[in-house]
């Protein structure tokens, strides 16, 4: 099985959260060349059939009233700059949570996976300073990291397993002043 990929937008009269966005933004970092902020969440899913998929995107991924979906990525015009952010490997996503379950009722079969990842594309005349700065204040680096805007083969995450460890001999006996030398 692959992966399928939807993106999701709310429609700009229900782009609520991005108008917050922008305004908290422009405020809190007084980026005066920002002229508006898209928020677009991606949804990988596998483990299920692209039958199944395809019933879930108007039922699970977006509610077609508010919201427009689309297959393909988001156009990025000349003056546009964009970014996407992930959970970090670990970290409870209940957004992606939430749609596994549902499709698992709607289904009633075995357990997809799904991650998800919001898009920021960000309009405006801003330095690429600026730019930074707006994607370190959208990233809590705590819980999140700046995520690829490639397509994905599978849903697995891969860890290299040390071959060896590291051992600290003589730690509980270090001094005050070893134990900051040390850190």
């Amino acid at each position: 099985m692959s992966v399928f990929r939807i993106y999701v937008e709310k429609k700009p009269e229900f782009a609520v959260e991005a108008k917050s966005i922008l305004s908290d933004v422009k405020t809190a970092l007084r980026l005066d060349g920002l002229e508006n902020i898209r928020v677009i969440n991606r949804y990988d899913a596998d483990r299920l059939s692209e039958e199944y998929f395809r019933m879930s995107i108007n039922t699970v991924f977006s509610e077609p009233a508010v919201d427009t979906a689309s297959m393909e990525a988001p156009e990025v015009k000349e003056n546009e700059r964009i970014f996407a952010a992930e959970y970090l490997p670990g970290q409870f996503d209940q957004r992606a949570d939430s749609c596994e379950q549902c499709i698992q009722i709607l289904t009633q079969g075995e357990r997809c996976r799904v991650r998800n990842a919001r898009i920021y594309i960000i309009s405006g005349n801003i330095t690429d300073e600026e730019f930074e700065k707006l994607k370190a204040y959208l990233i809590n680096p705590v819980e999140s990291r700046e995520a690829s805007l490639d397509t994905v083969d599978t849903l697995d995450i891969k860890y290299d397993i040390p071959t060896e460890v590291a051992v600290l001999n003589g730690f509980t006996e270090m001094t005050e002043e070893q134990l900051g030398e040390f850190v």
